[in-house]
């Protein structure tokens, strides 16, 4: 996200008309957008940006809906591509999602449904990213680096508390007092 909070849309299609209404809701739904007539405009801002969400159509002049999928996930692979397009067949739709797209909506676009998608694939991979983020933390505060264990017995005690860390089983372990 942006600076500001606001999720940064770069959006690539070649139909003027829909690229400027589609833009326009975008904008009054919160978002940031970045508009792009076609793959090599879209191309050089996602070079010069950081972009939250990707929507590009597939077929424009230049840099083809498809290149620019290969490109952002070299650039951004974590931002969330939709692919739109006038024309639905399922082997372009297999491909772009292989490629790295997330959705796949076939025009004629109904605005409401695309920015609902859009929403649910953000907030997705929102917590996607503080799932990462809590697993780190947790993995740190349950770190034994601050244990001394110099002895051999102690390091396969540990040893065996990091294998079975991670299960639901109960542990008991026993030894002399002040060990």
């Amino acid at each position: 996200m942006n600076n500001m909070g606001r999720p940064t849309v770069l959006l690539a299609d070649d139909e003027e008309t829909l690229r400027t209404n589609l833009a326009q809701v975008l904008q009054e739904e919160g978002f940031e957008v970045l508009a792009c007539p076609d793959g090599s405009t879209a191309l050089r801002a996602l070079k010069a940006a950081s972009v939250d969400a990707i929507i590009t159509d597939l077929r424009m002049p230049g840099v083809s809906g498809m290149d620019l999928i290969e490109h952002a996930r070299k650039l951004v692979p974590e931002a969330t591509i939709i692919v739109i397009t006038a024309f639905g067949e399922v082997e372009t739709a297999v491909e772009a999602m292989k490629k790295g797209a997330r959705d796949y909506i076939c025009k004629p676009l109904i605005f409401d449904d695309l920015i609902f998608r859009l929403k649910r694939l953000l907030d997705h991979e929102d917590l996607v990213k503080q799932n990462k983020l809590l697993r780190a933390q947790i993995q740190q505060a349950y770190d034994f680096s601050g244990i001394v264990a110099e002895s051999a017995a102690m390091s396969a005690i540990l040893g065996t508390i990091r294998r079975i860390a991670n299960t639901m089983s109960n542990v008991l372990i026993c030894g002399e007092s002040g060990t």
